[in-house]
């Protein structure tokens, strides 16, 4: 896996320059945050494919959106966090809003799916 030759590459690396175990501690963030992104996009996509979107049209739009850019690790992150400038780039309302929004979509669509989830 040509994924997982360059992440012992790093390790190295990082193990090297920030002490022994980093690279180690480095690669399970990185699976962990990868696998759950993994997790929460096929659900989104999941959910747009059960409201009516066709598959290839929503794997598009979030590959030429700020998620498919890789927007916050290649833009957000080098220029605000890693300078410490932790100011909100998007309103919490409007993420509130979108999020409800989402809810309301999977009630709609799915009205048994929350009592669902909370049995598991």
């Amino acid at each position: 896996m040509i994924l997982g030759i360059g992440l012992e590459c790093r390790e190295i690396a990082l193990a090297s320059a920030d002490g022994i175990g980093t690279g180690s501690i480095a690669k399970i963030m990185h699976n962990s945050a990868s696998f759950t992104l993994d997790l929460v996009m096929a659900e989104c996509w999941t959910a747009g494919v059960k409201a009516g979107i066709d598959a290839a049209t929503i794997v598009k739009v979030f590959n030429e959106a700020a998620l498919g850019q890789m927007m916050s690790l290649k833009v957000r992150l080098p220029t605000t966090y890693l300078r410490g400038d932790f100011e909100p780039r998007f309103s919490l309302a409007l993420a509130a809003k979108d999020l409800g929004l989402a809810q309301k979509l999977a009630r709609y669509r799915h009205p048994d799916a929350a009592q669902r989830a909370v049995r598991k």
